[in-house]
């Protein structure tokens, strides 16, 4: 069955799924999409007990394109990271065994993809797999980062997220990014007979065995899915937010800060100087890094506080 740029074929009892949008598979908004729906379609047919994954063409999958991205609005935005979350989510906790046959480059969200996999078999043809988001500014969606979390050794991780490192193939192998390496030739009748193997394990344990597992990476992504993980909270509310009353111009309290002074002036003793001095400079540094809307209030009375206390002395 073809269905736009996603191709599901049957062999029997097994679901040969091939990401198709030439020439590197790049995750545009619709192909995310359908990688979620198609996933989760088969999650729920019956006749199907295992799930191969892989590329057409020389690339597994080169992660979002980076061409449509800048052109895209507050919304795409928004539908592009809903995307990204639902694909990874509906791969990773398929309850059924997915055996990715990773034929070429991945990328970005193209690696993340392959991770959510849980048979991973790399063609012997040198390739490159990374994790690049920190090197173009791209943040990662809540799956993406549990995905890493949970499929990735420390020290790998490490290098992939926090330096945006590539590496070859046969070094993600080593690596244990991969589980094996095939010969490009024989790799995709290799991961048919490896998913056949998968086949025969009972489904609803399976199932079930694989939430438990990876339970708390899960959980996460439903909630970032739901709209109810914290972060997402605050991103979609803040919009949202009736806007703060603001006085006249000619209203507002006039900001003056006392002069730091190494020493106390006559009449104030020295301790209580001293704790001036400090919170002269904690204002200071409120005011240049914190949004003055928020701390603008409380900054002006404690300031004045401040001052009818050394008017006291």
């Amino acid at each position: 069955m073809t269905s736009g740029m996603v191709d599901v074929v049957r062999h029997g009892k097994i679901a040969l799924v091939t990401l198709r949008r030439p020439p590197a598979n790049a995750m545009n908004i619709e192909l995310t999409e359908e990688i979620a729906s198609v996933f989760h379609d088969l999650g729920r047919d019956d006749e199907v007990r295992s799930v191969v994954l892989t590329g057409h063409g020389k690339s597994f999958c080169a992660g979002v394109d980076l061409k449509i991205v800048p052109a895209f609005d507050q919304g795409n935005q928004r539908r592009m990271v809903n995307a990204l979350n639902r694909a990874f989510y509906s791969v990773y906790a398929c309850p059924l065994p997915v055996v990715g046959a990773i034929n070429g480059h991945a990328i970005a969200g193209g690696l993340m993809l392959a991770l959510c996999c849980d048979w991973r078999m790399a063609a012997t043809t040198p390739f490159l797999v990374g994790l690049t988001e920190v090197r173009v500014g791209v943040p990662y969606p809540v799956a993406a980062m549990e995905v890493a979390r949970q499929e990735l050794r420390p020290d790998v991780a490490r290098r992939l997220i926090l330096f945006g490192q590539n590496m070859a193939s046969a070094a993600a192998v080593d690596d244990g990014v991969f589980d094996e390496a095939v010969d490009a030739g024989e790799q995709l009748q290799r991961a048919l007979a490896k998913a056949e193997e998968f086949a025969v394990l009972p489904r609803a344990a399976f199932a079930q065995t694989k939430r438990q597992l990876r339970s708390g990476a899960i959980e996460a992504m439903e909630a970032a899915i739901a709209g109810t993980e914290p972060w997402t909270i605050g991103f979609r509310a803040r919009p949202l937010l009736p806007p703060r009353p603001c006085l006249p111009a000619r209203h507002r309290p006039r900001l003056r800060f006392p002069q730091i002074r190494r020493f106390p002036p006559k009449g104030l003793e020295l301790s209580e100087f001293r704790i001036g001095l400090h919170l002269g400079r904690m204002l200071l540094r409120c005011t240049r890094t914190a949004d003055s809307r928020d701390v603008g209030p409380a900054r002006w009375v404690l300031e004045k506080e401040w001052r009818l206390s050394i008017k006291k002395r």
